[in-house]
């Protein structure tokens, strides 16, 4: 490296100095510093020294006694990055652990990949577990639940009657679950007393063949609980809770439906107290189905089918279908069985 310092000095100090500063490292300007210094410090040490051996001899000697060059390049490469300013420490520090990190990253990267999962833990297990209830067997909702389910005769049945096929459509006619499936605010939304002659008969046919089921499902809803053991089609194959077998929902939410209907049309007749039991029978079902369950899809059925049983019982109070003594018993009703609350999402 050359150096103005080093016009006055032996080459042997100079060719020193260059070895000195290749262990300091940094850039260049930091190199040339320490060059300069120790430079420096060699012209004063040299003097005035007469002749040309004199002078070798002199720096052979400073040399000696300045140390091992290894060493001095460490401690003097230490020194200077003490000497740093706080914002370069700081950023260079900032540097080193962000490149620390990526590198960590890309390692725990291909470790994860190449890695192959240990499942330890038997989360179906532990869901049935969870979901068990303490109370005695024969509180249990599910055996009714599910004869409910095997007995139920699904709007198609009727719509056969009907001259419906699977392929068409008749010009003259709704599908009946196209009439059943009515949402409250919507356009579709009708009564029963405002449906015609030809849907009223397929509603009453629907709701009749459905007697049976609807008595389990009622007597169903009166328990104290309703667990259902979770299971999977092929555990070996599928051993993510997302896999998990919820078959009976679709039937417990037509079976709403048709309670909704059934209401409705007792409602018509003028049976109140019946239409009144079979809109606490829709809270108490989706109770069941809403409380102590542990797939979020049966939490939003039960919900669903609360909401159902209240917008009936709502439908009945808008057209004064009830007199004061019978909604305060609805209250008291209710009441009993919201007794911890309504029940929020978990």
């Amino acid at each position: 490296m050359k150096n103005p310092t080093y016009e006055n000095l032996p080459q042997i100090l100079a060719d020193y100095i260059d070895s000195l500063i290749k262990g300091v490292g940094g850039n260049r300007q930091v190199r040339l510093e320490v060059a300069e210094e120790i430079g420096h410090h060699f012209v004063d040490a040299m003097g005035e020294s007469a002749g040309d051996e004199d002078k070798e001899e002199l720096a052979r000697e400073l040399m000696e006694n300045f140390g091992d060059i290894k060493m001095l390049g460490k401690l003097i490469k230490r020194g200077k990055k003490r000497c740093r300013p706080l914002w370069q420490k700081v950023l260079l520090q900032s540097l080193y652990t962000l490149c620390g990190l990526i590198v960590f990253i890309i390692l725990y990267g291909v470790w994860f990949l190449m890695g192959r999962p240990t499942l330890s833990i038997d989360y179906l297990a532990r869901l049935n577990e969870m979901t068990r209830p303490a109370a005695a067997a024969g509180e249990n909702a599910w055996p009714d639940y599910e004869k409910a389910i095997e007995l139920y005769v699904a709007p198609d049945e009727i719509d056969k009657g009907r001259g419906f096929t699977e392929e068409g459509e008749l010009p003259d006619k709704r599908r009946l679950n196209q009439i059943v499936a009515r949402t409250a605010g919507r356009e579709d939304y009708v009564l029963y007393g405002e449906l015609g002659s030809e849907e009223q008969t397929a509603i009453t046919e629907w709701i009749d063949r459905n007697e049976e089921a609807w008595a389990h499902y009622a007597e169903a809803s009166r328990k104290a609980y309703c667990y259902r053991e979770y299971t999977m089609g092929d555990e070996e194959g599928h051993p993510m809770l997302l896999e998990v077998l919820l078959p009976h929902l679709s039937e417990i939410r037509d079976m709403a439906r048709l309670g909704v209907w059934r209401s409705e049309k007792q409602t018509h007749e003028g049976k109140d107290q019946e239409a009144v039991e079979t809109c606490l029978t829709l809270i108490r079902a989706g109770l069941h189905w809403h409380c102590n369950k542990g797939i979020l899809i049966e939490q939003l059925v039960g919900q669903a089918i609360i909401r159902l049983g209240l917008e009936q019982m709502l439908v009945m109070v808008a057209k004064d279908e009830l007199s004061s003594e019978e909604m305060a018993r609805v209250q008291q009703e209710l009441a009993a069985i919201f007794k911890d609350g309504f029940p929020h999402m978990t």
